[in-house]
C-alpha cells in the first residue's frame, strides 16, 4: 500500500499518523521544501523502525503556486 500525504513542517504528528494505522510500504510526502522533509524523514524513519514496521519515506517537490 502507498500512502500519498502532504507534508506539513509544523504538524509531525500529522504527517506519521497514518504511518502508524495503516503500516504501508511507502509514503510519499508532497511537499515545498524537500531539504526540510529530508529532516523529518530520517525521524520518521527511526520511529517506524521501532515500532517494527518497514516503510519508505518519499519526498516529492511541488510548486507552491500550482
Amino acid at each position: 500500500m502507498t500512502i500519498v500525504e502532504f507534508f506539513e513542517r509544523e504538524s509531525h504528528m500529522e504527517n506519521i499518523v497514518s504511518t502508524l494505522l495503516c503500516k504501508p510500504d511507502k509514503v510519499i510526502f508532497l511537499t515545498y521544501s524537500t531539504k526540510k522533509t529530508e529532516k523529518a524523514i530520517k525521524a520518521y524513519e527511526s520511529i517506524a523502525s521501532n515500532r517494527g514496521i518497514d516503510v519508505k519515506f518519499i519526498p516529492k517537490p511541488i510548486n507552491r503556486n500550482d
